[in-house]
């Protein structure tokens, strides 16, 4: 059975939308941010599991990232993770706004418009990820949670994941379509 595995390079798991598009005006930025939400609900919608290896720093689009999947691994280091639109003066998403209120811990997601960004720990306490592993045990990490994920009974993960993901792909998609209007 398959697992897919979004693993960052060293340093950086992602460093977001690029804010140069942003300067490029509405049209191109709203093509951007619509397709990073329907990455974001093709994760949610995929019926294997998947799983984030944040090898580094994960901003924005990469916390969005870790968030949708079924599995979310980070490496310890000096990282930061989160959501820092308002920090560098841009709105966190509608979509994005849904996704992390399904998410995060109650706390964590009373801090989205604050900016906040987290180290590792933080982040796990948070829900941005599940498991913070030092360097020397992370491939072992991966390799034990890809190999639990495939043990898994393929289509009872997959209506259990759509059971589990079905509320926050319908509120994604409606502050998609709310905020950001038709086709991409």
């Amino acid at each position: 059975k398959a697992v897919a595995v979004l693993r960052g390079r060293d340093g950086i798991f992602s460093a977001g939308f690029d804010l140069r598009v942003f300067q490029r005006g509405p049209e191109a930025s709203r093509r951007m941010v619509r397709m990073g939400a329907e990455l974001i609900l093709r994760i949610l919608g995929f019926p294997y599991p998947v799983m984030t290896v944040a090898t580094g720093h994960a901003y924005p689009m990469g916390a969005f990232l870790m968030l949708a999947a079924d599995a979310r691994l980070a490496l310890d280091g000096p990282w930061k993770f989160g959501l820092n639109e308002t920090a560098i003066g841009l709105t966190v998403p509608q979509f994005a706004v849904e996704l992390a209120r399904h998410r995060l811990s109650p706390p964590a997601f009373a801090r989205v418009s604050a900016g906040t960004l987290m180290d590792p720990d933080g982040a796990l306490r948070a829900g941005y990820v599940d498991a913070v592993e030092p360097a020397d045990r992370l491939d072992g990490a991966i390799t034990a949670e890809a190999q639990r994920l495939r043990a898994l009974d393929g289509p009872s993960f997959t209506a259990t994941k759509r059971r589990v993901n079905e509320p926050v792909i319908q509120d994604v998609s409606a502050a998609l379509e709310a905020e950001w209007g038709g086709g991409a």
